[in-house]
């Protein structure tokens, strides 16, 4: 009896993997398809208004002061780093769109791994199905960039906490400061994160003094690149 109980115990871990690879492999082609069908997309929308303000900075004209656009200077930021790292046509923003799909399901599956890696990747290949479903129109947006930035910061924050290194927080720090620029009314989150951070450090006897100090330096970085991009053109009063 014992051993036929073994061995059903056995055959089960054995269908769990199975199951758990057949997931995956589902996962997997899920994202691929959206990749395939979705490679086409044109630039449109407000990353046509970004990549067109990057373009007249780059010829000599002031954001805010000269260029009349709502958006914050994270906003163009963003943009840059994709035209910079990706390039400026259709394709090229369709990638970096991709790329911020395959970030988000990585920070994903760094919050869940210590309980179940194959949860964060549902999770990060649910959202990317869900934004592609939006269509062209909602690739690259500021708020689909703000989830990432602050998904991302999220990861390196629960692995400060988790490894009870002080340095990852300010990875964490940056990474919500850098949401904030694209938006400020983020910015009360990632502020309760970091508190939240602190009292599970309390928690477990640990000082959170230092975590927080480290977690409010990396988000003053992108203040300090926030305040010196509208001195620089001379667009702080126009901005605000």
């Amino acid at each position: 009896m014992l051993a036929s109980l073994r061995g059903s115990w056995r055959d089960g871990k054995t269908t769990i993997r199975l199951l758990r690879a057949l997931a995956v492999a589902m996962l997997a082609g899920a994202f691929v398809y959206m990749v395939a069908h979705t490679l086409r997309w044109p630039l449109m929308q407000d990353a046509q208004v970004m990549h067109y303000v990057n373009f007249l900075t780059d010829h000599g004209f002031a954001p805010y002061r000269e260029i009349g656009d709502m958006n914050m200077p994270g906003a163009y930021w963003m943009e840059r780093f994709c035209m910079v790292v990706f390039g400026a046509g259709d394709l090229a923003f369709r990638v970096y769109d991709i790329f911020l799909m395959v970030a988000m399901t990585a920070a994903i599956i760094a919050i869940a791994w210590p309980y179940d890696w194959l949860a964060g990747l549902f999770a990060g290949v649910l959202f990317a199905m869900i934004h592609a479903s939006d269509g062209p129109k909602g690739a690259g947006q500021r708020d689909a960039v703000m989830a990432v930035l602050m998904v991302a910061g999220l990861a390196f924050l629960l692995h400060a906490v988790r490894r009870r290194v002080p340095g990852w927080m300010a990875l964490g720090g940056f990474f919500f400061g850098m949401a904030t620029a694209v938006k400020p009314t983020i910015a009360p989150l990632g502020l309760l994160l970091l508190l939240m951070a602190a009292l599970q450090l309390r928690k477990r006897g640990v000082g959170a003094s230092r975590f927080v100090a480290y977690g409010v330096l990396g988000g003053a970085v992108p203040a300090v690149f926030f305040v010196g991009f509208l001195l620089h053109y001379r667009g702080l009063v126009s901005c605000l």
